[in-house]
């Protein structure tokens, strides 16, 4: 049995609407309500838009915490 040589993907620094949608499990339909609030950034190519990664991860910090208590 011989061995296949493997290629290094690298990490990408963006994703589609589509693919950034079924990362963080929203439909594409409210990722692009996200999008258009303000709450999530994109990057215009084209027609195209990319969304950074940081953008999902800042997006992620920002939501509340489950069970987190209410300031008084």
């Amino acid at each position: 049995m011989q061995l296949q040589p493997t290629t290094r993907i690298e990490p990408r620094l963006a994703l589609t609407v589509a693919e950034a949608a079924k990362a963080i499990g929203l439909s594409r339909a409210r990722f692009y309500v996200e999008l258009s609030e303000g709450r999530i950034s994109g990057k215009k190519v084209g027609a195209r838009t990319l969304i950074p990664l940081e953008s999902l991860q800042a997006w992620l910090a920002a939501l509340p915490s489950v069970g987190a208590e209410k300031a008084a």
